[in-house]
């Protein structure tokens, strides 16, 4: 896999934080190490990245799971394919511009839960959507926008950036769109659709070696991954990992790296600036002065 510069994020305690792991090759994990003696943390790590730095003497934490599948051997089941047909007799799907996209999200949030709208609206008003691939659902009787997909490219591969669904769309709108975008994106080469990690889907599991780096880190994320799960009204892993599965894609598990050790200081960090970490997970996230290209 080639080099990619993602996008790091100074942390108050010194160390960075470095989003979407996966895209960096092995030897740039490693200049990495070198590049920032205070250490980093990475979200994103695929299991080779993760052994290399559990290796090197890092902390790692499993925070869920990552679906990825190709898109010439999609094949819709019985129940998935009743949903697209639904969706398909109701909306028609078309391709935005960068500019014109905007526009029909502000009208898709104004129709959305308020919950999902205070955290889309730091990820996107604020940090707007640069997505290299977005497709769009309108209603074929009054032309509304109901529903939205961006995905970004890296190579041959496309990664999901953006759901977002009207409360007012109907069953089968989302699943309906994302099928027909993967079918473009398979037209336009792309080989590989990550469909995006499934956050907290488990109880976090770390792996260190230092044991009270590891009892301390396992309690301290065990009750953040138990907030989400008794809040699903803000997020809910299990309907999203639900909704994913539906394409029958390959599961992974997902890593967060800590270097050279995760500490309580790693945990205040994640806590207190969890809205621009999440920005910055976002790979169209550059515009905020903070985040910087990690080169």
């Amino acid at each position: 896999m080639s080099d990619w510069q993602g996008v790091c994020l100074p942390l108050f305690f010194g160390k960075h934080f470095i989003c979407s792991g996966e895209h960096y090759c092995l030897d740039s994990l490693q200049a990495l190490m070198s590049r920032y003696p205070d250490g980093f943390m990475m979200n994103g790590l695929r299991d080779d990245q993760a052994q290399l730095l559990l290796t090197a003497g890092g902390d790692l934490c499993c925070f869920g799971k990552r679906a990825r599948l190709d898109p010439e051997t999609l094949r819709p089941g019985k129940s998935l394919q009743a949903l697209i047909r639904r969706g398909a007799r109701a909306y028609d799907m078309e391709y935005m511009t960068a500019t014109a996209v905007l526009d029909a999200y502000y009208q898709i949030l104004d129709q959305s839960a308020q919950g999902a709208r205070r955290r889309l609206d730091y990820l996107y008003r604020r940090h707007p959507a640069e997505s290299d691939l977005r497709y769009l659902a309108r209603c074929k009787d009054s032309g509304t926008p109901v529903g939205l997909v961006c995905f970004s490219t890296h190579g041959s591969e496309a990664s999901l950036d953006l759901l977002l669904r009207s409360e007012t769309a109907r069953p089968g709108l989302m699943e309906f769109l994302c099928v027909e975008a993967i079918a473009q994106l398979s037209d336009c080469g792309m080989t590989s659709i990550n469909l995006g990690e499934v956050p907290f889907l488990d109880r976090p599991r770390l792996r260190s070696n230092n044991w009270w780096s590891a009892m301390h880190a396992r309690q301290l994320f065990s009750l953040v991954s138990s907030y989400y799960r008794v809040n699903s009204g803000w997020y809910s892993a299990q309907g999203l990992f639900a909704f994913k599965d539906k394409f029958s894609p390959d599961w992974e598990d997902v890593y967060w790296g800590f270097w050279p050790r995760f500490t309580t200081a790693d945990f205040l960090e994640f806590c207190l600036r969890s809205q621009v970490i999440a920005a910055s997970c976002y790979r169209g996230a550059r515009s905020d002065s903070l985040l910087q290209p990690a080169s």
